[in-house]
């Protein structure tokens, strides 16, 4: 069949079009991108204008325009989506319970404030896009791994064959007027360190720098080195963790920012809100004065100049004639309904995907009804439902690396097997206790669900284990469920007639 498509190819002169090559230039490294990400979360506006001039934006974008005159205003709604976003998981986060080892879990909780490092992490996540945990040990502080949270410009990830191999960590310092890079490698069974000039990222060696001097190399957890002190064989056991919740599309091996599609849209919701509240301070009331009416000083006879944020006035000529001088005022027609409704618009492409405007407190359609609350919410649960998913799984893993760090601190034997943790999160926007009861109800009817279940169900982590088990007598005394004990065949307190001492 070949032979005849080519045939009727050349018989009907079609020609194949040749292969197109498409060039697009990426304006910003991840860095860049991440530091972008970073000036929407700070919020400051004179901050967002000065980057986004130097960025040169040609997309004739609000924050990247040169305006006279024009007062640019940010509304703050990242900084709240991330900060809202963190605070509704981790403020819903319970105790952490583990099979074995619970007082070291415990341990390692309480020394490094889980909770608060969590608290203080989660927002850089969701807003540069990952960023990773380093486990270290230091004696002037305690001898219990000490974690700590680097942000995504001060980590780097390295994978070989498509798996995870190295963090890398770059703390900067300043020494003798001169910027250095101190970089710690943490892969699996070592820790190694390099020094780079900030500048030429030329590597110098680490006693550059006087603080750096004592710090040395870590083998460990089975790792080997050859005599080049290149690494032949990998250990067991990475003291670093990674953390991101969504990956990116445009970065390999990286995470992404929930910022990350909407910088247009946040740039649109400033421009609203500025143009209307500069049509709110042009749209003051204008009076026309007559000459010999102007607002003076009474001590000077001047004439009082005028202040853009009081009512203002246009001098006209004065009239000689008899109540010729009068004023005249005149109010322009502000589009307030117009404004409002493109805000709306706008604000809702700002937090499309990712959380719902009730949960910030922003209320558009004004349904009050508990349905209604928990259907405009479903968004939040979406975004909230996904964060809480990748806890799941970081903090299990950071606190089996964290013990198994502290074994090896203390020269134990570690093992390749994982504690089976566990971490609790209620859940965000429940229905009403009266739509609970009549759900519950009706599984009852239906006896669809057990006695144990429904009250479970019903009081959650109000109740304790035992007043828990107490409703549920109750309940079933009620409806005569309880089962008693038979009574025997034979009573030992009355006497039998049989016995001889009984006659």
């Amino acid at each position: 069949m070949g032979w005849f498509k080519n045939m009727l190819r050349s018989w009907l002169n079609i020609q194949n079009l040749n292969g197109r090559q498409f060039y697009i230039q990426n304006m910003m490294d991840f860095d860049a991108n991440v530091f972008k990400n970073y000036m929407w979360y700070r919020g400051d506006p004179e901050e967002l204008h000065q980057f986004f001039q130097q960025v040169g934006s040609e997309d004739a974008s609000f924050w990247a325009t040169a305006t006279r005159g024009v007062r640019k205003i940010h509304t703050g709604i990242p900084a709240l989506i991330a900060d809202v976003l963190s605070d509704i998981v981790i403020q819903d986060m319970n105790e952490v319970t583990a099979t074995t080892r619970q007082v070291d879990v415990d341990y390692i909780c309480n020394k490094n404030d889980i909770e608060n490092l969590l608290s203080n992490s989660l927002p850089y996540v969701l807003v540069k896009g990952d960023g990773a945990f380093k486990i270290s040990f230091d004696l002037k502080v305690g001898d219990y791994p000490i974690i700590e949270f680097y942000e995504a410009d001060k980590v780097e990830f390295k994978y070989e064959r498509s798996k995870y191999s190295e963090t890398i960590f770059k703390n900067y310092i300043e020494h003798d007027n001169r910027h250095y890079v101190h970089k710690e490698i943490y892969g699996y069974g070592y820790i190694k360190n390099e020094l780079y000039t900030l500048d030429d990222n030329k590597k110098v060696p680490m006693n550059t720098v006087p603080e750096l001097a004592d710090v040395k190399d870590f083998i460990f957890a089975g790792a080997e080195v050859d005599k080049q002190g290149i690494i032949s064989k990998y250990g067991t056991l990475n003291m670093a963790v990674p953390f991101l919740i969504f990956k990116s599309a445009k970065f390999k091996y990286r995470g992404k920012s929930i910022f990350e599609t909407k910088q247009g849209n946040f740039d649109a919701l400033d421009e609203v809100v500025s143009q209307w509240i500069d049509a709110i301070r042009k749209g003051r009331t204008t009076r026309y004065i007559p000459e010999r009416l102007l607002p003076r000083n009474p001590k000077t006879g001047e004439t009082l100049m005028k202040n853009d944020f009081e009512s203002s006035y246009i001098q006209t000529k004065g009239d000689i004639s008899e109540g010729g001088n009068k004023i005249q005022v005149e109010t322009p027609n502000i589009q307030a309904e117009q404004y409002l409704q493109t805000y709306v618009t706008v604000l809702d492409l700002c937090l499309q995907g990712l959380i719902s405007p009730s949960t910030l407190g922003i209320d558009n359609k004004k349904l009050d009804n508990a349905e209604a609350q928990r259907e405009k919410e479903k968004a939040t649960l979406y975004t909230r439902g996904k964060i809480v998913e990748a806890l799941l799984k970081v903090i299990p893993k950071l606190l089996n690396v964290s013990i198994k760090a502290m074994d090896v601190y203390h020269m134990k034997s570690i093992t390749e097997d994982d504690i089976e943790i566990s971490i609790a999160f209620g859940e965000y926007a429940n229905p009403s206790f009266e739509s609970v009861v009549e759900t519950m109800a009706k599984a009852r009817q239906g006896q669809s669900m057990s006695t144990e279940k429904i009250v479970d169900e019903m009081y959650g982590d109000s109740l304790t284990a035992e007043e828990k088990e107490e409703e549920v007598k109750r309940i079933k005394e009620e409806y005569g469920l309880v089962q008693m004990d038979e009574p025997g065949m034979f009573n030992s307190d009355v006497p039998d007639p049989t016995l001889e001492e009984n006659v």
